[in-house]
């Protein structure tokens, strides 16, 4: 009879991901459109537990944000944010890092972020053209005193179609982070960069390119993160199966002073992409990395594997 309860399009979502690596708690509200307006407004809850070869991470907070469309597919935000982050060590101090050792136990971490959004892509799932991007300053203070600073775009070109095939589509792009400390203490290293892994360098592990402790030989994390990655998809069937071809370079270094072609790594392969119409157009990505370029103490995985959707890096 055209009176059933159809909401009022906000966004609740409730994820619990549990796992070897890591488990994530997190509970949010979101009003994309406050009074049909084009502002938006959300809350979340999260619990974060990461665990680490030198050690374990924990954070716990809330988030507010505050956002408006500028203009179509452009988004800005406000995010004030509260964090506890706790630091615990797994083996002797001996055998820990000075890095850690440093920030273990609790931490208060409260900051605001501001961030900008734009998709101008013709598909979420599987662009094949137009760009996108997202860029974000934090600072933050209390007793982690840091500004971050995060860029990220990705632009998408149809080569060319074949009718009843499909498109062959290169993509290319760059992530640049950059975090520095508001005091005279050290960024501490639960807020260091580290590259690698899917959405990275396919063909290393995850956070497995950072500057080396030399005491113990361990990654600690950079200051600086940089990474430019292409992608060349072919298709296979349509856009339900496309092969890829990919070349991934980057690193992350200790300060910024080291935004130079030192130390960077690359890495090439080939993947596979599999789209899954009934689950929401989500894909699977299943990638083979081979390094190129290395240095001692990187840490290497052949194969990487996602489930999700958008661009691989």
């Amino acid at each position: 009879q055209g009176n059933a309860f159809r909401g009022a399009g906000e966004i609740l979502t409730l994820r619990f991901s549990p796992g070897f690596q890591r488990t994530e708690i997190m509970l949010s509200l979101t009003n994309p459109s406050v009074f049909d307006s084009p502002y938006s407004a959300g809350v979340s809850l999260f619990d974060y537990l990461r665990w680490y070869e030198e050690y374990q991470q924990q954070n716990m907070g809330s988030r507010v944000s505050v956002g408006r469309e500028i203009q179509r597919d452009f988004f800005v935000r406000l995010s004030p944010a509260f964090e506890i982050i706790d630091m615990e060590r797994w083996d002797d101090e001996e055998d820990t890092p000075q890095d850690v050792l440093d920030v273990e136990g609790s931490h208060l971490k409260a900051g605001i972020t501001l961030s900008a959004n734009i998709n101008r892509t013709d598909n979420v799932y599987a662009p094949a053209k137009g760009y996108e991007g997202e860029s974000s300053l934090e600072f933050a203070g209390l007793d982690v005193d840091i500004a971050k600073y995060r860029f990220q775009t990705t632009k998408y070109n149809t080569l060319f179609e074949i009718p009843k095939w499909g498109k062959h589509v290169i993509s290319y792009g760059g992530t640049l982070g950059i975090v520095e400390s508001t005091t005279s203490e050290e960024v501490p290293i639960f807020e260091r960069f580290y590259a690698g892994g899917y959405g990275s360098l396919r063909g290393f592990r995850y956070r497995g390119i950072a500057p080396i402790d030399e005491k113990t030989g361990n990654q600690i994390g950079g200051d600086i993160l940089v990474v430019m990655n292409t992608e060349y998809l072919v298709p296979i069937y349509k856009d339900i199966i496309r092969a890829a071809v990919f070349v991934d370079t980057g690193k992350a270094d200790e300060t910024v002073r080291d935004i130079n072609f030192d130390h960077f790594r690359l890495s090439t392969g080939v993947g596979l992409r599999l789209s899954i119409p009934f689950l929401g157009r989500s894909t699977i990505a299943i990638d083979y990395g081979i390094p190129v370029i290395k240095e001692e103490g990187d840490e290497t995985q052949a194969f990487s594997f996602n489930f999700g959707g958008g661009s691989s890096f």
